[in-house]
């Protein structure tokens, strides 16, 4: 059992310092060779357009979603020199720096030696897919946080069996909320899971309250998302209908998707598929699970962790969210990395399994980037290994450019021009959609 009452070492603090930079490196080097990723700049622009347009409305400020990303994004505005479209990344490769070392300073409770953290922390920072979702720019580094710390909320609650530990996982949920629009996909899919992961004791005297006491929290955030809209839009589904609505995922783009083409609107099959991809992938949490299936409460942690992702991908198929299972799939990065803190006390031997293990993983998510990659991995790979491409929506860039450069007031929807807005630097005499 981990205990929560230790100091936190400052020495544990450098896989945070050693990762970001060489996590900061590597983004670096892909934006250096043509990587751009949409839902960064996007990300980007929507606070340039709060911060800098000359007429703002409340609304806009307050009910973009997921509206957390952008926030920890303002400061970057405001400190010399960051302030730029590649902001999104260096906040990306910061939340992946501070998720390793979150992890390895709880490994450092359950008493792993300094050698054998860095050989854990190495190895699955090296995940292909944990490296493209913390360097991408994206909100996937956040989401890896958070759904680290839902993974450990269920460990709690599985060990301590109290109701601080069901009040930590309902506040782990109802914080996803408000950071990644795939919380509602992984809602549905935890949902059945509740009977797993809930003390015995508190499903025999009220079944109904554990339920209850878990999914409210994110309920009542869902349901004041939905009155807000309604006050300021008149539509309550505005933040999920709007055309550049983030709830919307590959749906207008689905005759794009291969994986939409073949599974969209359908769950049983991209849930089979998802789980075969994520037993090649992530070998690992099989072997966790070999060894702690003779204990009841371990064995169904380890299996929470496995299928939430899983379960996710057929849900979120069926609605035409997800164009690539793997935009669910790489939050088993944490669930692995959790994993390993529901062992018990490893031997030698354990050690040496667990890392080897990892080391497959790595091979096998790089195969899957060359047989069976999403648009973004691909130009990410490309990226990585410095091919390059021709930067795509090249249009859109001439035109930002040709904007900073003749600076007259212009009207734009800040929605369909945003790449246009990135490269023009800022929206100062832009007139925007909502002024």
């Amino acid at each position: 059992m981990i205990s929560s009452r230790r100091k936190v070492d400052p020495a544990s603090l450098w896989p945070f310092l050693a990762s970001s930079l060489l996590l900061g490196g590597l983004a670096l080097w892909n934006l250096e060779h043509q990587y751009l990723n949409d839902s960064a700049l996007l990300r980007w622009t929507k606070l340039l357009s709060v911060l800098e347009a000359s007429e703002m409305r409340l609304e806009y400020i307050g009910l973009m979603y997921p509206h957390v990303p952008i926030y920890l994004l303002a400061p970057f505005y405001y400190l010399p020199g960051l302030a730029t479209p590649a902001a999104p990344y260096l906040l990306s490769v910061l939340c992946g720096g501070l998720l390793l070392a979150v992890w390895n300073h709880h490994l450092r409770l359950k008493r792993y030696g300094p050698r054998s953290r860095a050989v854990l922390i190495f190895l699955a920072a090296s995940n292909p897919l944990f490296l493209w979702a913390v360097t991408n720019g994206s909100e996937m580094a956040l989401s890896l946080l958070l759904y680290y710390l839902f993974c450990f909320a269920v460990l709690r609650t599985l060990l301590q069996r109290d109701s601080r530990a069901i009040i930590m996982l309902a506040s782990a949920l109802v914080g996803y909320f408000f950071v990644d629009e795939r919380t509602f996909f992984l809602v549905v899919a935890f949902f059945p899971l509740i009977p797993m992961v809930a003390p015995p004791n508190m499903l025999r005297d009220s079944p109904l309250s554990v339920f209850f006491v878990i999914s409210l929290p994110v309920t009542m955030a869902a349901a004041s998302w939905f009155y807000l809209n309604w006050i300021f839009h008149g539509d309550a589904r505005s933040f999920i209908a709007a055309p550049d609505s983030a709830f919307l995922g590959g749906r207008l783009h689905s005759g794009e998707s291969d994986w939409l083409l073949h599974f969209g609107g359908s769950w049983v099959a991209p849930t089979l598929v998802a789980l075969l991809l994520a037993v090649a992938t992530f070998p690992g949490m099989l072997w966790q699970a070999r060894l702690v299936w003779r204990s009841p409460r371990l064995r169904r942690g380890v299996l929470a962790f496995f299928l939430v992702p899983v379960l996710a991908v057929g849900v979120s198929s069926s609605s035409y969210f997800i164009g690539h299972p793997v935009e669910m799939l790489f939050l088993l990065n944490t669930g692995c990395m959790v994993g390993l803190l529901l062992l018990p006390r490893a031997s030698r031997r354990q050690k040496t399994q667990a890392a080897a293990f990892l080391l497959l993983g790595n091979l096998s998510g790089a195969i899957l980037f060359y047989g069976y990659p999403s648009q973004d991995m691909l130009q990410w790979r490309q990226a990585v290994t410095g091919q390059g491409s021709r930067p795509a929506h090249e249009g859109d860039r001439q035109l930002g450019r040709f904007l900073a450069a003749n600076r007259l007031p212009t009207l734009m929807d800040e929605r369909a021009g945003y790449r246009s807005i990135a490269a023009r630097g800022d929206t100062k005499g832009l007139l925007l959609s909502y002024m």
